[in-house]
């Protein structure tokens, strides 16, 4: 067998071996799969029955996000029986973001009515710093009383 065709499965093997990855500009091994940003956890919890009627909405990042991208616009919070419709009570409710725990606090401008779906969603827009974009999604909970 001749040595360059030794010499190609060899290099074949050790790119195999050690996955696909390149050197950035400051020589740091960066991965060929996008680095996006992700929920890792949300209050109250999805599909929850009985919350209270003044709780806030809590929704932790994994990793520092961009706090101008955390709005009502990106971030809708609504009853479910009202989608598609123009009349959202839920609009002005504040949003505090704190950088240091990754924590987005959302906080309605009153308190739910009681047994009602609120529907959380998240749509295309929010960013981490560095620009990379979190996926849209949503989850709901059920008020009690």
């Amino acid at each position: 067998m001749p040595r360059y065709l030794i010499v190609l499965i060899i290099l074949g093997a050790a790119l195999t071996l050690t996955g696909c990855q390149s050197t950035s500009l400051t020589g740091q091994i960066t991965s060929t799969i996008t680095n996006n940003p992700r929920i890792v956890s949300f209050e109250p919890d999805h599909r929850t029955k009985g919350v209270a009627l003044d709780a806030p909405i809590k929704i932790t990042f994994d990793r520092e996000m961009d706090q101008a991208t955390l709005n009502t616009r990106n971030i809708g919070v609504e009853y479910a029986e009202d989608l598609g419709y123009n009349f959202n009570p839920l609009l002005n409710s504040k949003y505090e973001y704190d950088e240091n725990s990754y924590l987005l606090t959302i906080t309605p401008p009153e308190n739910f009515q009681s047994q009602q779906k609120i529907l959380i969603t998240i749509r295309e827009g929010i960013t981490d710093k560095d620009g990379n974009e979190l996926s849209a999604g949503d989850f709901y909970f059920t008020t009690g009383e």
